[in-house]
């Protein structure tokens, strides 16, 4: 996975936030009159090429508010070249449209209550909202969003993400997300350092020959756990790990489920159910997973970084801590390994953000459009580049988050408030009881809290 790094110019901050180029528009001439004969007539098709094209017509709003909300304040600054781009764009858009263009911020406690209060009552806070991806079955279920298909050709639009966009932000059927495109990832972090000290392959080997699998993934972990020095005591471990996120990352390797797209649980299915035994033996039999509260998201990070855990699971943007706090030591990203019943890399995502347009926002269409129109689609690509930069530590590394970006698998216990997968996951980590004997004790309890959203 090489891959050429390129130099990007924008700020890490504008990868969540960059806007768009509109449209440039086409002009056509007139040929000249020539010296036909008055006798012979002009064929239609000749009398319609030199008609002038039709002229678009104008859309004007009336002065009509366009807000735009999210958890964070998302107005454009003339701080940098992006910032002064997007301000410039804004003031297009506006004169075109007649619109006045605000972003609003709402804290992230209050964000989903608030929109859902307000979309309920037939005014929306806003004609833009900002939220995580984990918002779709309830609020796609009550119909709070409006299909992107009722608002333009989608399959013909030119700059959205579709495949990303149908992939993540659509719910039974209807697209609802939209965004620019999504650069984060799930993958796995290792200590190079380690690796190189105690003669082990290099995963990036491993992933260019297509032999990143949950075997390789077993073998490495168990060679790396050592007792150095003989005194009956682990001095480097394979791994380290939050239980939920990396039985979530296994899951998604294998092309399992926990919720299906009709809202049923799907725990005990084959897939699914190979990656908790497989979890369970990484933990439990190889013993290869340097823990002490397997529910404790810190400690794995706390453990990686002391220097002596040979992989952890991470998202991409972790690594601009990594860099700050492991400078003494080389380190790597990769992907999850591919299961046995999967033939893909996966990314495993939980709350994913996009856009909506809400149930009752005036004139969606052109609402729709007008974000379409503030956002710097051409420099998305470089901006991007930037974060990856800023995160990541070299080109092979940048190539996995890029890969990864395109393989996002969304999770949605974050769905459904109370659903019992974490501690599960700890207790079977921490071999208190066998994947199946757990999974069939909450099944039951799953499917009430996925139930108590969904009808």
């Amino acid at each position: 996975m090489k891959q050429v790094r390129t130099t990007a110019l924008a700020a890490m901050a504008a990868a969540a936030a960059l806007a768009v180029t509109a449209c440039g528009g086409n002009t056509s001439g007139t040929s000249g009159s020539g010296g036909s004969s008055p006798s012979v007539k002009p064929s239609a098709s000749a009398t319609a090429s030199v008609q002038p094209a039709p002229t678009a017509k104008k859309i004007d709003l009336g002065g009509q508010k366009i807000r735009i909300a999210a958890n964070f304040d998302d107005t454009p600054k003339d701080d940098s070249p992006i910032g002064k781009a997007r301000i410039e764009k804004q003031k297009e858009v506006e004169a075109k449209y007649n619109v006045k263009v605000e972003y609003v911020n709402i804290p992230q406690k209050e964000i989903q209550d608030k929109f859902t209060t307000s979309i309920l009552a037939g005014e929306p806070i806003a004609e833009v909202m900002r939220l995580a991806t984990s918002v779709l079955p309830s609020m796609g279920e009550k119909g709070m969003f409006l299909p992107l298909e009722d608002l333009t050709e989608l399959n013909n639009e030119k700059n959205f993400p579709l495949d990303f966009m149908k992939r993540v932000g659509s719910y039974k059927g209807k697209t609802y997300g939209f965004s620019t495109g999504f650069g984060h990832s799930f993958g796995i972090y290792y200590n190079k350092t380690l690796f190189q000290k105690n003669g082990l392959t290099d995963l990036h080997e491993l992933v260019d020959k297509k032999g990143w699998t949950w075997a390789a993934f077993e073998e490495v972990a168990k060679k790396a756990t050592r007792d150095a020095d003989g005194d009956g005591k682990i001095d480097t471990w394979g791994l380290s790990a939050f239980a939920a996120d990396f039985a979530q990352g296994l899951i998604a390797a294998n092309a399992g489920e926990i919720v299906d797209d009709k809202g049923v649980v799907q725990l005990e299915s084959a897939n699914t159910m190979e990656a908790m035994n497989f979890f369970n033996k990484l933990f439990n039999e190889s013993k290869v997973v340097r823990f002490v509260n397997p529910n404790d998201w810190g400690e794995q990070r706390k453990f990686f970084t002391e220097g002596n855990v040979a992989m952890v699971p991470g998202y991409a943007y972790e690594g601009a801590d990594l860099k700050k706090s492991m400078t003494n030591v080389k380190w790597g990203y990769v992907p999850f390994p591919i299961g046995p019943k999967a033939t893909d890399y996966a990314s495993a995502y939980s709350q994913i953000p996009m856009y909506f347009i809400p149930k009752g926002a005036k004139n969606p269409k052109e609402v729709l459009q007008i974000w379409k129109e503030l956002q710097l689609w051409d420099k998305q690509a470089e901006s991007q580049m930037n974060s990856w930069e800023v995160w990541l530590d070299n080109a092979d590394d940048i190539a996995t988050a890029k890969l990864l970006s395109t393989k996002t698998v969304p999770v949605p216990i974050a769905a459904f408030p109370g659903f019992p997968f974490a501690n599960m996951t700890t207790s079977v980590a921490k071999g208190e009881t066998t994947p199946a004997a757990a999974i069939a004790k909450i099944k039951q309890e799953a499917q009430a809290k996925v139930d108590a959203v969904l009808k």
